[in-house]
């Protein structure tokens, strides 16, 4: 009996070399949804915006989706490999300029391997495919609407509470004026 493993390789070997259908394969189905959706989001506006296709593949192994498989005239492929802790970025031949093996080395020890040490996906991918972008075409660079973390969220929440706080202090001190005027 032949194991899936196998059939993925199988199927990976007789695959033209072209770039990836979607723009986020996630095989171990690590990434969070919202995750998964703002990465997608991003790299279609990219695309839409810029001609250059971005994909993101994540895999268990590089024997799973070696990077030989994908490759494109005019795209770039940020693959993340979940056992090796390690990632990987292929770029097309009309990217070489904008995304140098200097570019690559940067964005993959500074933004991704980091995240990948620490066994966390959804960062390396959302702040890794981000980067690639910023560094093909920096204006472009979060086309999407950033994800908001629980973080976020709260600090915003917070700002938002202090400002209130703050206009309410103002007002009531004038009421307050207002009140000792009129006796």
């Amino acid at each position: 009996m032949v194991g899936p493993v196998a059939l993925i390789l199988l199927a990976l070997a007789m695959l033209p070399t072209v770039a990836p259908q979607h723009y986020v394969i996630d095989r171990p189905e690590v990434l969070a949804n919202d995750t998964t959706a703002w990465v997608a989001r991003n790299l279609q506006a990219f695309q839409e915006q810029t001609g250059h296709p971005v994909f993101l593949v994540i895999a268990r192994s590089s024997a799973e989706a070696p990077p030989e498989n994908f490759a494109g005239d005019d795209g770039a492929v940020l693959f993340l490999w979940l056992h090796q802790h390690d990632a990987s970025i292929v770029t097309g031949s009309h990217l070489r300029v904008e995304l140098s093996d200097a570019v690559i080395a940067r964005i993959l020890d500074g933004v991704v391997r980091p995240r990948m040490r620490r066994e966390d996906a959804n960062d390396a991918a959302s702040y890794g495919v981000d980067a690639i972008v910023h560094a093909i075409a920096p204006r472009f660079a979060n086309v999407a609407w950033p994800k908001a973390t629980p973080l976020t969220l709260f600090i915003r929440g917070f700002m938002y509470t202090l400002c209130y706080l703050f206009a309410a202090a103002i007002v009531l001190k004038w009421i307050v004026r207002a009140i000792a005027w009129v006796r």
